[in-house]
């Protein structure tokens, strides 16, 4: 696997190598929605029913388990990145989220179908650290973060085409098996994907430095890494515990007996639709004001969108999806900040594992998060109340990203 010179690569390379990390994105993020969107529908056909506790039991321990293996996945391929390459990861990455969604359509009990979300996990975590880490080697440093930010749209537009699916398609089993299809992306990836310039010179000179972990724990990367995992991880806490219940959420608002398929489909469009809208802004916004007070707006509008939606609706209007859509906007906009900052953050040698880290370590409270607001809906009375516990998260975050680095207009450490 030969390397091609970020000096020399032409338009066209770059712009394959783009669609190419686009569309595994796009893909990621229907893998990783169709399971909540079609959560109640799943549950009645492998027990037999859908009453609130079974729906809440299966759901904590799917969704955790799902993050868990996002967890590992994106830490581990991230460390291997930076070790073996980004090509090789890569490939590895989308096999373990696409075959075990396949998998998955055929199993008939909660055991295997846990296993088949964490491997659907793990390959969605290393897929977005291996793209996001690729994409900011490949491109300059004036257009990146804008670059980054379209990137992080890619996950958006799969929750919209995820709740598209969920309102065309009543079958779990079909909608799975079409979230498996970009297996056939790795003999692209094979053959036209190459390693960056950066990633060879600072493989070539790997030897004369500190291991990954040490680098990275070394005073001139430590607060960063430390900032980073914050920011991110309360980030990932509200916006994991309202993604993976609000389906259900929508659903418990109405008549037990009433199909629920299309307004679940419906509110999860809305919130992909407002994560395109978010993402599209973030590069163009934090190149204009900066990484910080970019972040400082995204936790402050989904705090205050989180509690409008949650706290204030008791059965399906016009003004939920609304709402939903506004909440995504601050989300996808914090996202698509992020998605070019923690990159910018950390040298060439310990950039995927650092982006890994950070992205990915905070998802094990936020597991925790999910499990547990399956586990205490009916101690707070309903699935609303649970899920706006853990939108204090977003104040935590808030006050952690006065103490960030601002990287505007700072080039990409080597």
């Amino acid at each position: 696997m030969t390397s091609i010179s970020d000096s020399k690569s032409d338009k066209s390379y770059r712009v394959t190598m783009y669609v190419l990390c686009w569309i595994s994105g796009m893909f990621a993020g229907i893998a990783s929605t169709l399971m909540p969107l079609y959560l109640t529908v799943i549950t009645g056909d492998i027990y037999g029913t859908s009453d609130t506790q079974t729906i809440s039991t299966v759901g904590s321990y799917v969704s955790s388990l799902f993050l868990l293996g996002w967890t590992f996945g994106g830490i581990l391929l991230g460390l291997a990145a930076d070790k073996v390459g980004r090509v090789r990861s890569l490939i590895i990455a989308i096999v373990l989220f696409t075959l075990p969604m396949a998998m998955a359509s055929f199993v008939r009990s909660l055991e295997l179908l846990t296993l088949c979300r964490f491997l659907t996990g793990a390959g969605i975590g290393a897929t977005l650290v291996i793209t996001t880490t690729f994409i900011a080697e490949l491109w300059n440093d004036k257009s990146r973060a804008t670059a980054l930010g379209f990137l992080a749209n890619s996950y958006a537009v799969g929750i919209v085409c995820a709740g598209l699916i969920n309102y065309l398609i009543a079958d779990w089993h079909t909608a799975f098996v079409i979230s498996s299809l970009p297996v056939f992306m790795v003999v692209v990836v094979g053959l036209t994907m190459k390693e960056s310039s950066k990633w060879h010179t600072a493989k070539v000179a790997a030897d004369n430095k500190l291991s990954q972990i040490n680098q990275l724990f070394h005073s001139s990367n430590k607060k960063n890494f430390i900032i980073g995992t914050l920011m991110f991880g309360t980030m990932l806490i509200g916006l994991w515990a309202a993604f993976s219940w609000l389906p259900t959420w929508v659903q418990s608002l109405l008549a037990v007996h009433e199909n629920g398929q299309q307004p679940r489909g419906k509110a999860m469009m809305l919130l992909g639709m407002g994560g395109i809208v978010g993402t599209f802004f973030a590069g163009f916004v934090s190149n204009w004001i900066g990484r910080k007070k970019s972040m400082l707006i995204s936790f402050a509008g989904c705090f205050l969108a989180a509690t409008l939606l949650f706290k204030t609706n008791s059965s399906i209007t016009p003004l939920i999806f609304i709402e939903t859509g506004l909440l995504s906007l601050f989300f996808g906009f914090g996202q698509g900040v992020m998605t070019n900052y923690i990159p910018e953050l950390f040298p060439t040698l310990i950039r995927a594992t650092a982006t890994g880290l950070c992205f990915n370590i905070g998802r094990i409270a936020t597991a925790i998060a999910v499990f547990f607001v399956g586990m205490i809906v009916i101690a707070l009375g309903g699935y609303a109340n649970a899920v706006s516990v853990f939108s204090y998260a977003y104040l935590v975050g808030f006050i952690v990203t006065f103490f960030a680095k601002e990287t505007k207009g700072v080039a990409l450490p080597e």
